[in-house]
């Protein structure tokens, strides 16, 4: 905790069941696995709980970074993440 790291990285998906994001799922876990990095996953069924996951995570600061897939984020939440200073990856956004 002295180094205010945590090791862990959020992915924010819509239906993490649909195969593509399986997919997706997979390679992202192959890469944290090697860089020594667990996944913290966040099914996300309705707009009310993604809006919740992109104001929250971000100040609560419990993950180093941040992946969201196939949710485009609007101009006020991507100005409060890049204000943040979490390292954020969109993927298919």
């Amino acid at each position: 905790m002295i180094s205010k790291r945590t090791n862990y990285i959020a992915v924010i998906v819509p239906f993490f069941t649909r195969p593509y994001f399986m997919e997706v799922l997979r390679g992202v876990e192959a890469v944290s696995a090697r860089l020594g990095r667990e996944l913290v996953l966040y099914n996300v069924e309705t707009n009310a709980q993604r809006d919740r996951y992109f104001y929250e995570l971000p100040m609560h600061r419990k993950v180093d970074g941040l992946i969201i897939v196939s949710l485009t984020p609007d101009d006020s939440v991507s100005y409060k993440l890049r204000d943040s200073g979490l390292a954020v990856v969109l993927i298919d956004a």
